[in-house]
């Protein structure tokens, strides 16, 4: 058993007790003994006040015992010096007792029990030796101290106090050890208690148990551990303060409280360990956690907490080291791991929390965050590479994670509803941000100043996204959408960059790429949408698909851009969308795909522009198609609908431009089929061409040259009841032709100018 010997020790000494002397008063009793196997028992009893017991033995296998019974201000001093020595003091119902014990060897053993004894002074020393037992009990003593310090290995020092009453009583109690594989344990109960543990050696093991009671005191326990492979037990209750140092490697700690209670645990070198439970009891509250690793590297911090706690966790210098929080409500915890490589942190935590995650200085940590309601986080890896973060909410949450000067670093957030997600990653190339969100959530990612990196954000229902880019090239982003969401996606400064977005209904989205080239833009979404595309550069393209009641405005400053627009639905019977579409710069592209009924769309490519091309397919009823290439030379309209009382119209107020082409060696191809549909046509410089085929019924052709030579007017109508206007002024050598087949057609021709030549057909071919 782990105190046999003292067992034995302090059955000896109730049993020399037992007898009573007569009572006296300022007795001192020294005894001196040289050798072996000697034996000194001094009794001061019956209110024998302010008496003194010496006993110096010097040898091998000597026994000491003091008795001080019923007395006050009684001294007990016992000094051994030799192997498997015993020393024991015995006060019982004594004031301001002191007693003392020296002992010099090894296998030696020192008791000293004070019993409702209180302002007792217990004081063991064993120097140097190997194997040594030493005990202070202090039962039912108020204000007692006790001191124990053993110098070697395998020692092993108890020390127990307890108080005789309810009240702010204290106990003191101070253990020292300096070698290997030592032992001590120290245990008081008391409204204060204070315990000081210091050990200096490798393997040490510290216990300090504490019961005190809630709103009256404070207990301090106190551990300072010099060394390897050494551990650090505390458990305490309600109101207290545990301070653990441990400096070495392979060290560990584990302090146990209740409520209202402080652990702060500090650790210097490599694979120490650290354990913090302050949730496992009834009333588990208020608890604040306080660890501390330093310039060491495999460490592990565990902290468990209940509800209204604070937690402090730093690791730093050091590589691979593991930080864990388990906590439920109301909690604020700050965990730092700094100046390291493979650090990680794991939190758990229910609701109402407030959490801050520093990783600084160091590649591949990792950083992961489990949470329920109403919490606050912020996450900041800065300064390295590979770093990753992971954050898993349910509602009502804000979350801000920062990954600054480092590449490759990746950032998830999984939230439920009513959340707010942002994060920021800047100065570093290939860095990645996930963003899950369900509904009526918030989220705000931004990269800046590095290439290839890459968003994706995937929302349900009422979100709002904004997604900023900054000075990078070949970066991606993707967001996914359901109903009525917003969504911005803004790139800037970059080339070769990418943005997609898909939505479902009644959702907007506004994408911004400016001052770069290659830049991509694709935009998907069903029904009931907004989407806004603006570009600035050359060689960017625009891709934007939608079903029905969608509106689309896209514009693009720069040579050799491409936009793209497809509003078509399965059910043709739904109505009204619109696109515009604003293009400056040369060998620009635009296609535009529509049906349905009431369908709008304007294509606008601005002066000075050469090499561009325009592509209108409409297909429904009472749609509408306005295009124009103006002052540059080279470009191409094509327009084709198909249906009813479809339009491509001209004014002098408002959005339509009719078919309009400005410039030399234009061409302009209009297609309708159907009946009722109206062309207005303009072109104007040299050597243009405008061909127009209606198929139909009731259908009219406008056509107007100006100040143009060598210009082609071609107007082709089959159908009855047709009418088609052409005008060219201004030029020479301009030609008109019209075609007009079966009944009830007018044509008209004007030309001004020399060497104009026209053709007009009518009737049945």
């Amino acid at each position: 058993m782990k105190h046999s010997k003292i067992a034995m020790l302090i059955s000896a000494a109730l049993l020399a007790s037992s007898g009573a002397s007569a009572a006296s008063i300022d007795n001192n009793t020294t005894v001196t003994q040289d050798g072996n196997n000697n034996g000194a028992t001094v009794n001061q009893t019956i209110e024998s006040n302010s008496n003194q017991a010496l006993i110096d033995q010097d040898g091998n296998r000597n026994t000491a015992q003091v008795d001080q019974l019923n007395s006050d201000l009684n001294i007990a001093d016992i000094q051994q010096s030799g192997n498997r020595n015993s020393a024991i003091v015995s006060q019982a119902d004594v004031t301001s007792a002191s007693s003392n014990i020296i002992q010099t060897g090894n296998g030696d053993t020192a008791l000293i029990e004070n019993t409702d004894s209180d302002s007792a002074l217990a004081t063991i020393t064993q120097h140097v030796g190997q194997g040594n037992d030493a005990y202070i009990g202090q039962t039912g003593s108020d204000a007692a101290v006790a001191n124990l310090t053993q110098s070697g290995s395998g020692n092993d020092a108890d020390i127990t106090q307890s108080t005789g009453s309810i009240g702010g009583d204290t106990t003191l109690a101070t253990l020292t050890q300096t070698g290997n594989d030592n032992v001590a344990l120290i245990s008081q109960s008391a409204q204060q208690n204070t315990a000081t543990s210091i050990q200096s050696g490798n393997r040490n093991d510290s216990t300090i148990y504490q019961n005190g009671d809630d709103g009256v005191g404070q207990n301090l326990a106190s551990v300072s551990q010099t060394g390897n492979a050494n551990g650090s037990y505390v458990d305490q209750l309600e109101m207290n303060t545990a301070t653990v140092t441990q400096m070495g490697n392979g060290n560990y700690s584990e302090v146990l409280q209740a409520e209202n209670n402080t652990a702060i645990i500090s650790q210097t070198g490599n694979n120490n360990e650290s354990y913090i439970d302050q949730a496992d009891r009834s009333g588990d509250e208020d608890n604040q956690a306080i660890v501390t690793q330093l310039n060491g590297n495999g460490n592990v911090s565990d902290v468990i907490q209940e509800d209204r706690n604070q937690a402090y966790i730093t690791q730093q210098n050091g590589n691979g080291n593991e930080s864990y929080l388990n906590s439920d409500d109301d909690n604020v915890t700050y965990v730092t791991q700094e100046n390291g490589n493979g650090n990680f942190s794991d939190i758990e935590q229910d609701d109402d929390n407030s959490l801050r995650i520093y990783q600084g200085g160091g590649n591949n940590n990792e950083s992961w965050v489990d949470q329920d309601d109403d919490n606050t986080v912020n996450v900041t890896q800065t300064n390295g590479n590979g770093n990753f973060s992971d954050i898993d909410q349910d509602d009502d949450n804000t979350v801000t994670v920062v990954q600054d000067n480092g590449n490759r670093n990746s950032s998830w957030i999984d939230q439920d509803d009513d959340n707010s997600a942002t994060v920021i990653q800047v100065s570093g190339n290939g860095n990645q941000s996930w963003i899950e969100q369900e509904d009526d959530n918030t989220a705000f990612v931004a990269q800046d100043g590095g290439n290839n990196n890459y968003i994706n954000i995937e929302q349900d229902q009422a979100n709002d996204v904004f997604v900023l880019q900054l000075e990078g090239n070949g970066n991606e982003s993707n967001i996914e959408q359901g109903s009525a969401n917003q969504a911005d996606v803004i790139q800037v400064d970059g080339n070769n960059n990418y943005a997609e977005v898909t939505q479902g209904i009644s959702n907007t989205v506004f994408s911004l790429q400016i001052n770069g080239n290659g830049n991509e833009s694709s935009i998907q979404q069903d029904s009931q949408n907004t989407a806004r595309v603006v570009q600035d550069g050359n060689n960017n393209s625009s891709s934007v698909t939608q079903d029905y009641q969608q509106t689309t405005r896209v514009t693009q400053t720069g040579n050799g851009n491409d936009a793209t627009v497809s509003q078509v639905s399965s059910d043709t019977a739904l109505v009204s969308n619109n696109a515009d579409i604003y293009q400056d710069g040369n060998r620009d592209t635009v296609a535009v795909t529509q049906n349905g009924l009431g369908n709008d769309v304007l294509v606008m490519q601005d002066a000075t522009s050469f090499g561009n091309s325009i592509t209108i397919d409409q297909t429904g009823l009472g749609n509408y198609a306005g295009a124009g290439t103006f002052s540059g030379a080279g470009s191409e309209i094509f327009i084709t609908q198909n249906g009813n009382n479809n339009r491509i119209s001209n004014s002098d107020t408002g959005r339509d431009i009719g078919a309009t082409s400005t410039g030399s060696d234009n061409t302009m191809y209009i297609d309708q089929i159907g009946n009722g549909n109206l062309v207005s046509a303009e072109s104007s410089h040299n050597g243009s061409l405008v061909d127009i085929d209606q198929n139909g019924d009731l259908n009219f052709a406008d056509v107007d040259s100006t100040w143009g030579a060598e210009n082609e007017l071609l107007v082709s109508q089959t159908g009855n009841s047709h009418v088609a206007y052409v005008t060219a002024t201004g030029g020479a050598m301009n030609y008109a032709n019209i075609i007009q087949t079966d009944m009830s057609n007018t044509a008209a021709v004007t030309q001004v100018g020399s060497n104009n030549s026209v053709m007009i057909n009518q009737g049945s071919m």
